[in-house]
């Protein structure tokens, strides 16, 4: 295999670590396009202090879906 060259004085590039998936509070994702039939649901699944992904909104969602039925 061919090594890189790098031109000398250059500086070596560091790895750069993935972006975080950005939060939302519970007012913000209830506006959103994918959340339109279920924004009454949101508030009362999330804390309305904290800010979420939308995979842990998702993920909230579908374990209240897949509950039981007494």
């Amino acid at each position: 295999m061919a090594e890189k060259k790098t031109k000398p004085g250059a500086k070596a590039e560091k790895p750069t670590a993935p972006a975080p998936d950005p939060r939302f509070s519970v007012e913000k994702l209830t506006g959103f396009q994918r959340y339109r039939g279920r924004s009454d649901l949101l508030p009362a699944l999330l804390g309305k202090k904290k800010k979420y992904t939308v995979a842990e909104a998702d993920a909230a969602i579908e374990r209240f879906m897949k509950g039981r039925v007494n």
